[in-house]
């Protein structure tokens, strides 16, 4: 990294460098006390970094929350063979982890008040993403893959029942058939920054693309206790019952993702999500 730096923006490789957070797709360095390196782990989050470069300047004027809009884009040199980026860093923890606690209420009021400023209709050109942008429907086999895998583990109480009949709530809705909007695409606590417990900042845009908001109301149940749902509902401006069903479905999915793939990778907090929103719906179903 540090060689990379000398390569190519020499004015900042005098700073410390220490390495910071990494995700599933994503690594980051600590560049010195406001900026980090933003390297993906693997060949498939390249177009996730083309993604954040191309559709962040796009969005962040118009949204109340910070957001880690690219101020340097690197390029492939050498032993390194993918690009990467130079953003904003922010300081807080992620909201589900973060103390002093996030307040549920005041939590739903900004998180809707963000969505409602981020699902403004998409351009045509505004990337499709395989796993966001389609329909619930889409995931049909998908899902019952998951559900049969987490059945042949053993999985027990109600957690299959549970996310089953949330998924088929969000099957049965009407479909999205408004223009299609931008979307977070993984809205997920881990990428909500939260600061002395009041949430900041939005990270990790890679999955930015159009949609149907949905996909991103899904955050209610991964994000709030359902006794706070009314609160987000009322800040995004009102939710129609066919996308909140529609987000049910999206959370169901995501979450049984979660609760699958989430052991073998090693990442605790998200499988303890994938859990907390298990039982948020059956609170709701």
């Amino acid at each position: 990294m540090r060689r990379l730096l000398r390569a190519q923006l020499p004015t900042l490789a005098g700073r410390p460098l220490v390495p910071g957070p990494t995700g599933w797709d994503n690594a980051h360095w600590l560049l010195g006390g406001d900026l980090a390196v933003r390297l993906p782990r693997r060949r498939s989050a390249v177009g996730l970094v083309a993604n954040e470069v191309a559709c962040l300047p796009q969005v962040a004027g118009r949204l109340p929350l910070d957001v880690p809009v690219p101020l340097h884009v690197g390029e492939p040199d050498g032993d390194w063979p993918w690009p990467w980026t130079v953003i904003p860093w922010f300081d807080g923890e992620r909201s589900d982890l973060a103390y002093p606690p996030v307040d549920a209420e005041v939590h739903a009021v900004a998180l809707g008040t963000f969505l409602a400023a981020l699902h403004e209709p998409a351009p045509d050109d505004a990337p499709h993403n395989p796993y966001r942008s389609t329909p619930l429907a889409d995931r049909a086999a998908r899902t019952a893959e998951g559900l049969a895998a987490l059945a042949e583990r053993g999985t027990a109480d109600a957690t299959l029942p549970v996310l089953a009949a949330a998924w088929e709530r969000g099957l049965a809705a009407p479909v999205h058939t408004g223009p299609l909007t931008w979307i977070h695409g993984d809205l997920h606590p881990g990428n909500q920054l939260a600061d002395d417990g009041v949430l900041v900042a939005v990270v990790d845009w890679g999955d930015v693309a159009a949609g149907d908001p949905a996909a991103d109301l899904a955050t209610a149940w991964w994000s709030l206790p359902v006794a706070a749902h009314p609160t987000f509902r009322e800040a995004y401006g009102g939710v129609d019952d066919a996308a909140w069903d529609r987000g049910m479905g999206w959370a169901a999915a995501i979450a049984l993702y979660l609760l699958k793939e989430g052991p073998t990778v090693g990442d605790p907090a998200l499988v303890a999500m994938g859990r907390r929103t298990v039982v948020r719906l059956r609170t709701a179903l």
